[in-house]
Protein backbone atom coordinates (compact mmCIF):
# COMPACT_ATOMS: atom_id res chain seq x y z
CA UNK A 1 0.00 0.00 0.00
CA UNK A 2 1.35 3.56 -1.11
CA UNK A 3 0.72 5.51 1.66
CA UNK A 4 1.64 8.69 0.29
CA UNK A 5 -1.98 8.28 -1.38
CA UNK A 6 -4.94 9.36 0.64
CA UNK A 7 -7.74 6.11 1.27
CA UNK A 8 -11.33 6.98 1.15
CA UNK A 9 -12.69 3.34 1.14
CA UNK A 10 -11.63 0.38 2.89
CA UNK A 11 -12.96 -3.00 1.85
CA UNK A 12 -12.44 -6.07 3.64
CA UNK A 13 -12.01 -8.60 0.66
CA UNK A 14 -8.72 -9.38 1.86
CA UNK A 15 -5.97 -9.22 5.20
CA UNK A 16 -4.99 -5.85 2.95
CA UNK A 17 -5.85 -3.36 5.25
CA UNK A 18 -5.12 -5.36 8.49
CA UNK A 19 -1.75 -5.36 10.19
CA UNK A 20 -0.73 -8.57 11.01
CA UNK A 21 0.78 -7.62 13.99
CA UNK A 22 4.12 -8.46 16.25
CA UNK A 23 5.21 -9.72 19.45
CA UNK A 24 7.23 -9.20 22.12
CA UNK A 25 9.23 -10.92 25.36
CA UNK A 26 9.67 -9.80 29.02
CA UNK A 27 12.46 -11.01 31.20
CA UNK A 28 12.89 -12.12 34.48
CA UNK A 29 13.70 -8.63 35.45
CA UNK A 30 10.32 -7.40 33.89
CA UNK A 31 12.37 -5.63 30.53
CA UNK A 32 10.46 -5.61 27.36
CA UNK A 33 12.47 -6.73 24.12
CA UNK A 34 10.62 -6.80 21.05
CA UNK A 35 12.41 -7.38 17.47
CA UNK A 36 10.83 -5.25 15.93
CA UNK A 37 12.20 -1.91 18.30
CA UNK A 38 15.72 -2.77 17.99
CA UNK A 39 16.45 -0.68 14.63
CA UNK A 40 18.01 2.39 14.05
CA UNK A 41 14.81 3.57 13.12
CA UNK A 42 13.67 3.12 16.52
CA UNK A 43 10.08 1.79 15.64
CA UNK A 44 8.07 3.32 18.22
CA UNK A 45 4.69 1.64 17.34
CA UNK A 46 3.96 -2.48 16.78
CA UNK A 47 0.59 -3.23 16.63
CA UNK A 48 -0.82 -5.57 18.15
CA UNK A 49 -1.82 -9.13 16.38
CA UNK A 50 -4.89 -9.73 15.13
CA UNK A 51 -7.37 -11.75 17.24
CA UNK A 52 -11.27 -13.38 16.75
CA UNK A 53 -11.90 -12.33 13.41
CA UNK A 54 -12.11 -13.93 10.14
CA UNK A 55 -13.08 -13.03 6.47
CA UNK A 56 -16.30 -14.64 5.06
CA UNK A 57 -18.04 -14.27 1.48
CA UNK A 58 -21.38 -13.08 1.61
CA UNK A 59 -23.58 -14.99 -1.18
CA UNK A 60 -25.70 -12.41 -3.00
CA UNK A 61 -28.74 -11.58 -1.34
CA UNK A 62 -31.07 -11.12 -4.40
CA UNK A 63 -30.90 -11.27 -7.85
CA UNK A 64 -33.01 -10.28 -10.83
CA UNK A 65 -33.51 -10.85 -14.39
CA UNK A 66 -32.73 -7.93 -17.13
CA UNK A 67 -35.73 -7.56 -19.40
CA UNK A 68 -35.40 -7.72 -22.97
CA UNK A 69 -33.78 -4.00 -24.13
CA UNK A 70 -31.84 -3.65 -20.62
CA UNK A 71 -27.94 -3.76 -20.60
CA UNK A 72 -24.96 -3.59 -17.80
CA UNK A 73 -23.74 -0.74 -17.83
CA UNK A 74 -19.67 -1.25 -18.88
CA UNK A 75 -18.19 2.60 -18.69
CA UNK A 76 -19.09 5.88 -18.30
CA UNK A 77 -17.58 8.22 -20.74
CA UNK A 78 -19.00 12.09 -21.87
CA UNK A 79 -22.00 11.66 -19.75
CA UNK A 80 -23.80 8.52 -21.17
CA UNK A 81 -23.55 5.04 -19.67
CA UNK A 82 -22.00 2.99 -22.45
CA UNK A 83 -23.06 -1.22 -22.85
CA UNK A 84 -21.48 -2.97 -25.61
CA UNK A 85 -22.87 -6.94 -26.28
CA UNK A 86 -22.85 -9.88 -29.38
CA UNK A 87 -24.66 -11.09 -32.09
CA UNK A 88 -24.43 -13.43 -33.92
CA UNK A 89 -25.14 -12.46 -37.56
CA UNK A 90 -27.44 -13.85 -39.58
CA UNK A 91 -25.09 -13.37 -42.83
CA UNK A 92 -21.69 -15.16 -42.75
CA UNK A 93 -19.83 -13.42 -45.67
CA UNK A 94 -16.11 -15.18 -44.45
CA UNK A 95 -17.41 -18.31 -46.66
CA UNK A 96 -17.70 -20.39 -43.54
CA UNK A 97 -14.00 -20.20 -42.44
CA UNK A 98 -14.84 -18.54 -38.94
CA UNK A 99 -16.57 -20.98 -36.95
CA UNK A 100 -19.79 -20.62 -35.46
CA UNK A 101 -20.26 -19.15 -32.10
CA UNK A 102 -16.77 -17.28 -33.09
CA UNK A 103 -18.22 -14.75 -35.72
CA UNK A 104 -20.12 -12.73 -33.66
CA UNK A 105 -20.72 -8.41 -34.15
CA UNK A 106 -20.12 -5.96 -31.37
CA UNK A 107 -23.31 -3.60 -30.55
CA UNK A 108 -23.27 -0.72 -28.48
CA UNK A 109 -26.26 0.60 -26.33
CA UNK A 110 -26.35 3.75 -24.53
CA UNK A 111 -28.35 5.37 -21.49
CA UNK A 112 -28.36 8.69 -19.55
CA UNK A 113 -29.01 6.91 -15.71
CA UNK A 114 -27.89 3.51 -16.46
CA UNK A 115 -31.31 2.20 -16.51
CA UNK A 116 -33.59 3.36 -20.05
CA UNK A 117 -31.43 2.56 -23.07
CA UNK A 118 -31.44 2.97 -26.77
CA UNK A 119 -29.50 1.36 -29.63
CA UNK A 120 -28.27 4.23 -32.03
CA UNK A 121 -28.85 3.23 -35.44
CA UNK A 122 -25.01 4.27 -36.94
CA UNK A 123 -25.20 3.02 -40.37
CA UNK A 124 -21.69 1.27 -40.00
CA UNK A 125 -21.92 -2.04 -40.90
CA UNK A 126 -24.43 -3.99 -42.76
CA UNK A 127 -26.15 -6.74 -40.93
CA UNK A 128 -29.31 -8.57 -42.32
CA UNK A 129 -28.90 -6.98 -45.60
CA UNK A 130 -29.40 -3.35 -43.46
CA UNK A 131 -27.36 -0.80 -42.89
CA UNK A 132 -30.03 0.61 -40.27
CA UNK A 133 -28.44 -0.91 -36.68
CA UNK A 134 -26.08 -0.55 -33.83
CA UNK A 135 -23.22 -2.58 -34.78
CA UNK A 136 -20.20 -1.01 -33.89
CA UNK A 137 -17.70 -3.62 -35.01
CA UNK A 138 -17.40 -6.80 -37.38
CA UNK A 139 -14.36 -9.36 -37.31
CA UNK A 140 -14.99 -10.79 -40.78
CA UNK A 141 -15.33 -7.58 -43.32
CA UNK A 142 -13.39 -7.30 -46.62
CA UNK A 143 -12.58 -11.53 -46.43
CA UNK A 144 -11.28 -10.99 -43.01
CA UNK A 145 -11.55 -14.49 -41.17
CA UNK A 146 -10.35 -13.33 -37.80
CA UNK A 147 -13.90 -13.28 -36.18
CA UNK A 148 -14.74 -12.15 -32.75
CA UNK A 149 -15.59 -14.53 -29.63
CA UNK A 150 -15.05 -13.45 -25.63
CA UNK A 151 -14.67 -9.71 -25.59
CA UNK A 152 -13.85 -7.53 -23.33
CA UNK A 153 -13.71 -4.05 -23.50
CA UNK A 154 -12.72 -1.15 -20.75
CA UNK A 155 -11.75 2.52 -20.44
CA UNK A 156 -7.99 2.95 -20.64
CA UNK A 157 -7.38 5.94 -18.62
CA UNK A 158 -3.74 6.15 -19.63
CA UNK A 159 -3.95 5.48 -23.07
CA UNK A 160 -3.98 8.31 -25.90
CA UNK A 161 -7.32 10.27 -26.90
CA UNK A 162 -7.80 8.00 -30.14
CA UNK A 163 -7.14 4.99 -28.16
CA UNK A 164 -9.26 5.89 -25.24
CA UNK A 165 -11.25 2.53 -25.19
CA UNK A 166 -9.60 -1.16 -25.87
CA UNK A 167 -11.00 -4.74 -26.45
CA UNK A 168 -9.48 -7.69 -26.26
CA UNK A 169 -11.29 -10.93 -27.94
CA UNK A 170 -10.29 -14.56 -29.40
CA UNK A 171 -9.82 -14.22 -33.26
CA UNK A 172 -8.00 -16.30 -35.83
CA UNK A 173 -4.80 -15.76 -37.95
CA UNK A 174 -3.98 -17.32 -40.94
CA UNK A 175 -0.84 -19.19 -41.48
CA UNK A 176 1.45 -16.21 -42.65
CA UNK A 177 0.30 -13.72 -39.56
CA UNK A 178 1.11 -17.04 -37.50
CA UNK A 179 4.44 -17.84 -38.91
CA UNK A 180 5.35 -14.32 -38.93
CA UNK A 181 4.33 -13.34 -34.99
CA UNK A 182 6.18 -16.80 -34.21
CA UNK A 183 9.20 -15.28 -35.69
CA UNK A 184 8.88 -12.02 -33.69
CA UNK A 185 7.99 -13.82 -30.41
CA UNK A 186 8.90 -17.66 -30.38
CA UNK A 187 8.50 -18.40 -27.02
CA UNK A 188 4.94 -16.32 -26.26
CA UNK A 189 2.62 -18.72 -27.59
CA UNK A 190 -0.09 -21.10 -25.53
CA UNK A 191 0.65 -24.76 -26.46
CA UNK A 192 -2.36 -25.45 -27.06
CA UNK A 193 -2.47 -23.08 -29.90
CA UNK A 194 -1.37 -25.30 -33.17
CA UNK A 195 -2.20 -24.60 -37.02
CA UNK A 196 -5.32 -26.02 -37.62
CA UNK A 197 -5.96 -28.44 -40.37
CA UNK A 198 -7.61 -25.13 -42.28
CA UNK A 199 -4.40 -23.05 -41.75
CA UNK A 200 -5.63 -20.70 -39.23
CA UNK A 201 -4.41 -20.60 -35.72
CA UNK A 202 -6.56 -19.38 -32.53
CA UNK A 203 -5.08 -15.92 -31.21
CA UNK A 204 -6.02 -12.99 -29.06
CA UNK A 205 -6.62 -9.68 -30.69
CA UNK A 206 -7.22 -6.18 -29.75
CA UNK A 207 -9.13 -3.06 -31.36
CA UNK A 208 -9.03 0.56 -30.26
CA UNK A 209 -11.16 3.13 -30.28
CA UNK A 210 -11.72 6.71 -29.83
CA UNK A 211 -15.07 6.75 -28.11
CA UNK A 212 -16.49 3.25 -28.26
CA UNK A 213 -18.18 3.62 -31.35
CA UNK A 214 -15.73 3.58 -34.36
CA UNK A 215 -12.93 1.21 -33.81
CA UNK A 216 -10.06 0.23 -35.45
CA UNK A 217 -8.93 -3.65 -35.03
CA UNK A 218 -4.50 -3.92 -34.68
CA UNK A 219 -3.03 -5.74 -37.24
CA UNK A 220 -1.42 -8.53 -35.70
CA UNK A 221 -2.35 -11.12 -33.52
CA UNK A 222 -1.48 -9.91 -29.89
CA UNK A 223 -1.11 -13.73 -28.69
CA UNK A 224 -1.40 -16.75 -29.64
CA UNK A 225 -3.59 -18.38 -27.73
CA UNK A 226 -6.91 -20.66 -27.29
CA UNK A 227 -8.53 -18.58 -24.74
CA UNK A 228 -12.51 -19.38 -26.02
CA UNK A 229 -14.24 -17.78 -22.40
CA UNK A 230 -14.73 -13.81 -22.12
CA UNK A 231 -11.07 -12.38 -21.84
CA UNK A 232 -10.85 -9.01 -19.89
CA UNK A 233 -8.15 -6.72 -19.75
CA UNK A 234 -7.23 -3.01 -17.91
CA UNK A 235 -4.79 -0.87 -17.44
CA UNK A 236 -2.68 -1.52 -14.08
CA UNK A 237 -1.84 2.28 -12.94
CA UNK A 238 0.44 0.75 -9.92
CA UNK A 239 2.61 -0.94 -12.34
CA UNK A 240 2.44 0.48 -15.61
CA UNK A 241 1.33 -2.07 -18.04
CA UNK A 242 -1.46 -3.18 -19.39
CA UNK A 243 -2.90 -6.82 -17.89
CA UNK A 244 -4.94 -9.11 -19.29
CA UNK A 245 -7.01 -12.53 -17.95
CA UNK A 246 -7.96 -15.41 -19.69
CA UNK A 247 -8.07 -19.13 -19.63
CA UNK A 248 -5.07 -21.14 -19.86
CA UNK A 249 -4.77 -24.81 -19.17
CA UNK A 250 -3.52 -27.04 -16.67
CA UNK A 251 -1.18 -30.16 -17.74
CA UNK A 252 1.86 -31.43 -18.68
CA UNK A 253 2.84 -30.92 -21.66
CA UNK A 254 5.67 -33.14 -22.35
CA UNK A 255 3.14 -36.25 -21.73
CA UNK A 256 2.13 -38.55 -24.72
CA UNK A 257 -0.48 -36.76 -26.76
CA UNK A 258 -0.41 -33.80 -24.51
CA UNK A 259 -1.57 -31.61 -27.29
CA UNK A 260 -4.07 -33.95 -28.36
CA UNK A 261 -5.72 -34.51 -25.75
CA UNK A 262 -5.61 -31.32 -23.91
CA UNK A 263 -9.12 -30.90 -24.23
CA UNK A 264 -9.93 -33.60 -22.13
CA UNK A 265 -6.61 -34.47 -19.62
CA UNK A 266 -6.11 -30.60 -19.91
CA UNK A 267 -7.90 -28.63 -16.58
CA UNK A 268 -8.96 -25.89 -17.49
CA UNK A 269 -6.96 -22.67 -15.53
CA UNK A 270 -6.95 -19.17 -14.91
CA UNK A 271 -3.70 -17.03 -16.26
CA UNK A 272 -2.72 -13.53 -16.53
CA UNK A 273 -0.12 -11.58 -18.72
CA UNK A 274 1.28 -8.39 -19.41
CA UNK A 275 2.34 -5.61 -22.08
CA UNK A 276 3.46 -2.52 -21.95
CA UNK A 277 1.55 -1.06 -25.25
CA UNK A 278 -1.33 -2.77 -25.90
CA UNK A 279 0.22 -4.59 -28.61
CA UNK A 280 1.85 -7.76 -27.38
CA UNK A 281 1.21 -9.41 -24.65
CA UNK A 282 3.51 -11.81 -22.91
CA UNK A 283 2.67 -15.89 -22.45
CA UNK A 284 0.15 -16.03 -19.38
CA UNK A 285 1.24 -17.64 -16.61
CA UNK A 286 -1.36 -19.77 -14.57
CA UNK A 287 -2.44 -17.92 -11.33
CA UNK A 288 -5.56 -20.36 -10.65
CA UNK A 289 -5.72 -23.78 -11.21
CA UNK A 290 -7.59 -26.46 -9.95
CA UNK A 291 -6.30 -27.71 -6.67
CA UNK A 292 -6.10 -30.65 -4.41
CA UNK A 293 -9.38 -28.76 -2.16
CA UNK A 294 -11.54 -28.93 -5.51
CA UNK A 295 -13.31 -32.25 -6.85
CA UNK A 296 -11.26 -33.59 -9.61
CA UNK A 297 -14.02 -33.19 -12.01
CA UNK A 298 -14.12 -29.46 -11.49
CA UNK A 299 -12.33 -27.01 -13.22
CA UNK A 300 -12.38 -22.78 -13.28
CA UNK A 301 -14.05 -22.22 -16.85
CA UNK A 302 -13.25 -18.50 -17.34
CA UNK A 303 -11.79 -15.53 -15.41
CA UNK A 304 -14.34 -12.83 -14.15
CA UNK A 305 -11.70 -9.93 -13.46
CA UNK A 306 -12.91 -6.80 -11.72
CA UNK A 307 -12.35 -4.60 -8.86
CA UNK A 308 -14.28 -2.95 -6.07
CA UNK A 309 -16.12 0.38 -7.60
CA UNK A 310 -14.33 3.61 -7.12
CA UNK A 311 -11.63 1.28 -5.40
CA UNK A 312 -9.12 0.17 -8.88
CA UNK A 313 -6.74 -1.42 -6.59
CA UNK A 314 -8.89 -3.34 -4.51
CA UNK A 315 -9.16 -6.57 -7.05
CA UNK A 316 -11.84 -9.18 -6.88
CA UNK A 317 -12.17 -11.95 -9.05
CA UNK A 318 -15.21 -14.02 -9.94
CA UNK A 319 -14.33 -17.05 -11.56
CA UNK A 320 -16.89 -19.89 -12.49
CA UNK A 321 -16.86 -22.96 -11.72
CA UNK A 322 -17.52 -25.77 -14.19
CA UNK A 323 -18.84 -29.11 -12.71
CA UNK A 324 -18.70 -31.99 -14.98
CA UNK A 325 -20.35 -34.52 -13.26
CA UNK A 326 -23.75 -32.07 -13.38
CA UNK A 327 -22.55 -30.35 -16.37
CA UNK A 328 -23.47 -26.75 -14.14
CA UNK A 329 -21.43 -24.20 -13.34
CA UNK A 330 -21.98 -21.43 -10.68
CA UNK A 331 -19.75 -18.18 -9.70
CA UNK A 332 -16.88 -18.15 -6.72
CA UNK A 333 -14.98 -15.27 -4.75
CA UNK A 334 -11.29 -15.00 -5.10
CA UNK A 335 -9.77 -11.72 -3.98
CA UNK A 336 -6.20 -10.45 -3.78
CA UNK A 337 -3.99 -7.09 -2.53
CA UNK A 338 -2.49 -6.65 -6.06
CA UNK A 339 -4.24 -8.63 -9.37
CA UNK A 340 -1.61 -11.41 -9.04
CA UNK A 341 -1.71 -13.14 -5.47
CA UNK A 342 -5.05 -14.74 -5.49
CA UNK A 343 -6.96 -16.61 -2.60
CA UNK A 344 -10.66 -17.84 -2.79
CA UNK A 345 -12.78 -16.38 -0.09
CA UNK A 346 -14.23 -18.47 2.49
CA UNK A 347 -18.25 -18.96 1.68
CA UNK A 348 -17.69 -19.41 -1.87
CA UNK A 349 -19.71 -19.85 -3.90
CA UNK A 350 -21.48 -16.94 -4.20
CA UNK A 351 -23.88 -17.24 -7.04
CA UNK A 352 -25.34 -20.48 -7.45
CA UNK A 353 -27.83 -21.98 -10.52
CA UNK A 354 -31.42 -21.02 -9.92
CA UNK A 355 -34.45 -23.44 -9.59
CA UNK A 356 -34.73 -26.22 -12.08
CA UNK A 357 -36.70 -24.63 -15.34
CA UNK A 358 -35.84 -21.39 -14.25
CA UNK A 359 -34.36 -19.38 -16.94
CA UNK A 360 -30.46 -19.22 -14.71
CA UNK A 361 -31.31 -22.96 -13.77
CA UNK A 362 -28.99 -25.34 -15.67
CA UNK A 363 -25.98 -22.89 -15.32
CA UNK A 364 -24.38 -19.05 -14.25
CA UNK A 365 -21.49 -17.43 -15.65
CA UNK A 366 -19.92 -13.91 -14.64
CA UNK A 367 -20.78 -11.46 -17.86
CA UNK A 368 -19.34 -8.20 -16.52
CA UNK A 369 -17.76 -6.19 -13.82
CA UNK A 370 -18.57 -5.45 -10.39
CA UNK A 371 -21.02 -2.43 -10.82
CA UNK A 372 -22.41 0.35 -8.33
CA UNK A 373 -26.26 1.11 -8.58
CA UNK A 374 -28.13 4.02 -7.61
CA UNK A 375 -30.54 2.21 -5.74
CA UNK A 376 -27.29 1.79 -3.01
CA UNK A 377 -26.38 -1.83 -3.91
CA UNK A 378 -23.62 -3.42 -5.64
CA UNK A 379 -24.45 -5.48 -9.24
CA UNK A 380 -22.41 -8.12 -10.65
CA UNK A 381 -23.73 -9.40 -14.18
CA UNK A 382 -24.27 -12.59 -14.53
CA UNK A 383 -25.43 -14.68 -17.79
CA UNK A 384 -27.84 -17.37 -17.13
CA UNK A 385 -29.12 -20.90 -18.70
CA UNK A 386 -32.14 -23.27 -18.27
CA UNK A 387 -30.29 -26.13 -19.36
CA UNK A 388 -26.23 -27.79 -18.42
CA UNK A 389 -23.69 -26.30 -20.00
CA UNK A 390 -23.12 -28.86 -23.11
CA UNK A 391 -26.66 -29.79 -23.33
CA UNK A 392 -28.04 -30.58 -26.92
CA UNK A 393 -28.10 -26.66 -27.97
CA UNK A 394 -31.74 -26.85 -29.53
CA UNK A 395 -34.24 -24.03 -30.08
CA UNK A 396 -35.73 -23.29 -26.92
CA UNK A 397 -38.87 -24.42 -28.51
CA UNK A 398 -37.52 -27.55 -29.82
CA UNK A 399 -35.46 -29.60 -26.97
CA UNK A 400 -36.78 -31.45 -25.18
CA UNK A 401 -35.84 -30.44 -21.90
CA UNK A 402 -37.24 -26.71 -20.20
CA UNK A 403 -39.13 -26.24 -23.72
CA UNK A 404 -39.40 -22.50 -24.45
CA UNK A 405 -37.46 -21.25 -21.43
CA UNK A 406 -35.04 -18.96 -22.54
CA UNK A 407 -31.31 -18.20 -21.46
CA UNK A 408 -30.62 -14.19 -20.45
CA UNK A 409 -28.63 -12.01 -18.54
CA UNK A 410 -29.31 -10.61 -14.87
CA UNK A 411 -27.67 -9.10 -11.84
CA UNK A 412 -26.31 -10.61 -8.63
CA UNK A 413 -27.14 -7.54 -6.10
CA UNK A 414 -25.46 -7.46 -2.64
CA UNK A 415 -26.08 -4.01 -0.30
CA UNK A 416 -23.18 -1.41 -1.39
CA UNK A 417 -20.04 -3.13 0.38
CA UNK A 418 -20.98 -6.05 1.54
CA UNK A 419 -19.11 -8.63 -0.53
CA UNK A 420 -17.16 -9.97 2.39
CA UNK A 421 -17.50 -9.72 6.11
CA UNK A 422 -15.29 -8.98 8.89
CA UNK A 423 -16.60 -11.52 11.14
CA UNK A 424 -16.44 -11.49 14.77
CA UNK A 425 -18.87 -14.02 16.25
CA UNK A 426 -16.98 -13.46 19.56
CA UNK A 427 -14.46 -11.11 21.21
CA UNK A 428 -12.17 -9.42 18.72
CA UNK A 429 -9.51 -6.80 17.85
CA UNK A 430 -7.17 -6.03 15.08
CA UNK A 431 -5.23 -2.40 13.66
CA UNK A 432 -5.03 -1.45 10.44
CA UNK A 433 -1.87 -0.78 8.61
CA UNK A 434 -1.07 2.94 8.31
CA UNK A 435 -3.16 4.94 5.83
CA UNK A 436 -3.16 8.68 4.93
CA UNK A 437 -7.61 8.89 5.11
CA UNK A 438 -8.96 11.00 2.31
CA UNK A 439 -10.61 13.22 5.16
CA UNK A 440 -11.37 13.74 9.27
CA UNK A 441 -14.58 11.68 9.68
CA UNK A 442 -15.42 8.32 9.77
CA UNK A 443 -18.77 6.03 8.74
CA UNK A 444 -18.87 2.14 8.97
CA UNK A 445 -20.62 -0.35 7.23
CA UNK A 446 -21.53 -3.00 9.77
CA UNK A 447 -24.01 -5.24 11.47
CA UNK A 448 -23.86 -5.27 15.01
CA UNK A 449 -25.87 -7.42 17.07
CA UNK A 450 -27.99 -6.04 20.43
CA UNK A 451 -25.11 -8.28 22.59
CA UNK A 452 -22.00 -7.01 20.70
CA UNK A 453 -20.00 -3.40 20.18
CA UNK A 454 -17.74 -2.08 18.07
CA UNK A 455 -15.26 0.91 19.03
CA UNK A 456 -12.67 2.29 16.86
CA UNK A 457 -9.69 4.19 18.16
CA UNK A 458 -6.87 6.56 15.80
CA UNK A 459 -3.04 6.95 16.19
CA UNK A 460 -0.16 8.16 14.66
CA UNK A 461 3.22 7.05 15.98
CA UNK A 462 1.38 8.50 19.37
CA UNK A 463 -2.32 8.43 19.76
CA UNK A 464 -4.23 10.91 18.93
CA UNK A 465 -5.77 12.75 22.25
CA UNK A 466 -9.14 12.34 22.93
CA UNK A 467 -9.77 9.52 20.01
CA UNK A 468 -8.50 6.48 21.81
CA UNK A 469 -10.86 3.48 22.20
CA UNK A 470 -11.62 4.28 25.93
CA UNK A 471 -13.07 7.72 24.25
CA UNK A 472 -15.13 6.46 21.65
CA UNK A 473 -19.17 6.02 21.68
CA UNK A 474 -19.35 2.67 21.26
CA UNK A 475 -21.78 1.00 18.40
CA UNK A 476 -24.19 -1.33 19.44
CA UNK A 477 -27.07 -3.04 17.89
CA UNK A 478 -26.36 -1.50 14.61
CA UNK A 479 -26.68 -2.20 10.96
CA UNK A 480 -26.28 0.13 8.32
CA UNK A 481 -24.11 1.05 5.48
CA UNK A 482 -22.68 4.66 6.92
CA UNK A 483 -22.97 3.98 10.55
CA UNK A 484 -20.95 7.75 12.00
CA UNK A 485 -18.13 6.77 14.33
CA UNK A 486 -18.13 9.59 17.51
CA UNK A 487 -15.93 10.32 20.08
CA UNK A 488 -17.65 11.57 22.98
CA UNK A 489 -20.19 13.47 20.64
CA UNK A 490 -17.54 14.75 18.08
CA UNK A 491 -17.33 12.86 14.55
CA UNK A 492 -14.21 14.17 13.46
CA UNK A 493 -10.64 14.52 14.39
CA UNK A 494 -7.00 15.32 13.78
CA UNK A 495 -4.86 14.19 11.55
CA UNK A 496 -1.25 14.22 12.55
CA UNK A 497 1.30 15.01 9.80
CA UNK A 498 2.20 10.93 9.49
CA UNK A 499 0.05 8.02 8.26
CA UNK A 500 -2.46 6.95 10.93
CA UNK A 501 -3.64 3.88 11.91
CA UNK A 502 -7.42 2.20 13.41
CA UNK A 503 -7.75 -0.12 16.39
CA UNK A 504 -11.15 -1.89 16.34
CA UNK A 505 -12.39 -3.80 19.20
CA UNK A 506 -15.45 -5.37 18.23
CA UNK A 507 -18.23 -8.32 19.45
CA UNK A 508 -20.65 -10.22 17.41
CA UNK A 509 -20.40 -7.77 14.76
CA UNK A 510 -19.77 -7.80 10.88
CA UNK A 511 -17.35 -5.11 9.57
CA UNK A 512 -17.77 -4.59 5.78
CA UNK A 513 -15.83 -1.49 4.85
CA UNK A 514 -14.70 1.87 6.51
CA UNK A 515 -15.15 5.35 4.26
CA UNK A 516 -13.12 8.78 5.58
CA UNK A 517 -14.97 11.79 4.70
Amino acid sequence: MDTSESTRFIYFTSWQFVAQGGFSYTDDQGRLYSPSSTSDAGVRFVPGTPKGIRLVAQKAPERMKLSDGQYAPMAFHEGRYLSWYTLAPPDHPSGGKIPRGHNQVLCIAESKDGETWVKPELGLFELGGSLANNVVFRGDVNGSVRGLNGEGVFLDPAGPPEERFKMVYLGQATREEADAYLRKYPKDVDPMTQIRSDGLVWCLCGAVSPDGIHWRALEEPMLLQHCDTRNLAYYDRRIGQYVAYYRTWQLDWTAPAAKEMCGTIGRRSIGRALSPDFRHFSRAETLIAPGADMAPSHVWYGPGKTTLPGCPDQHVLFPYRWKLESDSMDIHLFSSPDGWAWAEMPGSPVITPGPPGSWDGGYVATAGDLLDRPDGRWALPYAGHPIPHKYPRLDPDQRCLYTGVQSGTGYALWPRGRLVALDCPEEGAFWTIPIRPAGQRLRLNASIAPTGYLRVGVRGIQHVPGRTLSDCDPLVGRDGLDLRVTWHGADSFSLPPEPIALLFELRQAKLFGVEFD
